[in-house]
């Protein structure tokens, strides 16, 4: 019914400590933090609470994970060429902003939807699912969506493995954005390419 994407930016940071901006009184489109931390408790949960299954349809590297269309080997490729994929990778420094970064979440017209402020030094799984999140929270339960990001791949390998997002999976397609799909593996470019 409608295409969205999400991606990150790192260049619109806050000054810890000075908080200079002033007060708009309007609606935003920014999720609380509230929100934010609430998504974040919720995947440490989800990944702690649970042991690591193996789910896996065959044997060795071209495995596949349950409810994934490409193995387990193209996966990791598309993991190791992206920075994006990687939580632990630090773009910005906590220890001078408050605010790192923010990611966005765009109708297929580059309208902004929703905004999320980023507060760790990476791109975080939990700010992509809360913005997610809020999107499914407006929208009627039949309503699908195709959601570009650019570890599209790589989000919905984490959703299908910790359960993330559990009732709104069967309403998103994953994609990969045209400007991304072709640093992707190849078999992951046939899926995930719009």
């Amino acid at each position: 019914d409608a295409i969205v994407c999400i991606d990150a930016c790192f260049t619109q940071k806050c000054r810890s400590g000075h908080p200079d901006d002033p007060v708009n009184p309007t609606a935003t489109v920014f999720l609380s933090q509230e929100d934010i931390c609430a998504m974040e408790h919720e995947v440490n949960e989800l990944r702690s609470g649970q042991a690591l299954k193996k789910n896996y349809l065959g044997d060795g590297e071209d495995e596949f994970e349950e409810g994934m269309r490409i193995t387990m080997s193209v996966l990791k490729g598309c993991n190791e060429s992206f920075t994006a994929a990687d939580e632990r990778c630090q773009k910005a420094s906590t220890q001078f902003f408050s605010d790192t970064g923010v990611m966005a979440l765009l109708c297929c017209h580059d309208c902004v939807i929703y905004l999320a402020n980023m507060t760790s030094a990476g791109e975080r799984q939990h700010y992509a699912l809360a913005l997610i999140k809020s999107l499914f929270g407006y929208l009627p339960d039949n309503f699908h969506i195709g959601l570009l990001y650019d570890i599209g791949c790589q989000l919905e390998q984490s959703c299908r493995k910790w359960g993330f997002l559990k009732s709104f999976l069967p309403c998103i397609s994953f994609a990969i954005s045209v400007f991304h799909a072709f640093g992707h593996q190849w078999a992951c470019q046939l899926i995930y390419h719009p």
